[in-house]
């Protein structure tokens, strides 16, 4: 941290015992390559086949090249917050997420202490 210009530093030091975290009760083990490891497994025994991990090609019918996304089965997502957003609200903002979309969320982390300027 010494050898970076103080004006690219984006964490208030002061603020990080502001941080919060929460992880999901149901999830079980924090570790996300331990869980996506199970999904692969999981994928593997449902449908005898292996997790389309990486994007690939392919010749549509019309002989065009498509690219195919690969699997990503755990997505992060950052949300921009106000200095009075606290954990509930978050959590609750997940809850909404399970609710309209059925994405579950694993963990939740807030970094007070990062993005001021």
């Amino acid at each position: 941290m010494r050898n970076i210009g103080k004006s690219r530093i984006y964490v208030v030091p002061e603020l990080s015992t502001d941080n919060e975290q929460w992880i999901n009760p149901d999830f079980g083990i924090p570790k996300l390559r331990t869980h996506y490891d199970n999904i692969k497994q999981m994928v593997k025994e449902k449908n005898g086949r292996a997790m389309q991990e990486k994007e690939r090609e392919r010749k549509g019918k019309n002989g065009k090249i498509i690219k195919v996304a690969g699997c990503s089965p755990i997505r992060e997502g950052v949300l921009l917050i106000r200095p009075d957003t606290t954990l509930a609200d978050v959590r609750k903002f997940g809850e909404e997420c399970q609710r309209c979309w059925g994405i579950t969320p694993l963990q939740i982390f807030l970094h007070k202490d990062e993005g001021h300027g």
